[in-house]
């Protein structure tokens, strides 16, 4: 298991602090990202095949850490809109923060691998997994992710798809309001996240 643990870390911690808000949270080498690199499922497709599709409930969200993808989804100005992406990309990301249906389809182009996480596995694994001031961090962000989510079903701009300079600003800003610091000298009391539905 301790094996397991550290191959999974060795080969998925790069891609997964892809994402800013776990770049804040999962540091290289700590027992917090052997841990959460552990409980990641890898999955592996070869060309043409769906990873999800639109109007699906999510799993949670999914990195493709390997091959090509291409998402699909319609814009309201733009009508279908095809987003073709490389190794690393995050895809929905709102189910790691509430209950999401995709708003798209996502296939591979290629042989392409992806790793699933969880949204309520991720939502637990923080709970009892974090000091105070890390969870606080998570609470800051997924309040702020909400805002901008509701924004983008307003004008009609949510995807599935990452944004990481917005994501990467969101987690900066998560951070300050927070007042999060990597280490704090004290716990805050751990409340559930809310669920969210988008």
């Amino acid at each position: 298991q301790q094996l397991r643990s550290v191959l999974c870390t060795h080969m998925f911690l790069k891609v997964v602090r892809e994402l800013p808000i776990l770049r804040l949270t999962i540091k290289p080498r700590s027992k917090t990202a052997r841990d959460f690199c552990s409980r990641l499922v890898e999955n592996a497709a070869p060309r043409g095949k769906s990873v999800f599709s639109e109007g699906a409930e999510a799993r949670g969200a999914f990195c493709v850490n390997s091959g090509q993808v291409a998402y699909f989804h319609f814009h309201k100005e733009d009508g279908q809109t095809t987003t073709e992406q490389s190794a690393p990309a995050w895809f929905s990301e709102a189910a790691l923060w509430g209950h999401w249906k995709h708003r798209g389809t996502l296939t591979t182009l290629g042989t392409a691998r992806w790793l699933t996480l969880e949204g309520q596995a991720f939502q637990e694994f923080f709970k009892h997994s974090t000091t105070g001031g890390t969870y606080l961090l998570l609470s800051h962000y997924s309040a702020m992710f909400e805002l901008a989510a509701q924004e983008g079903l307003c004008d009609g701009t949510l995807t599935d798809l990452s944004h990481p300079a917005a994501q990467d600003n969101m987690a900066k800003a998560a951070a300050g309001s927070a007042g999060w610091t990597p280490q704090p000298h004290y716990l805050w009391r751990k409340s559930a996240m809310r669920a969210r539905t988008f």
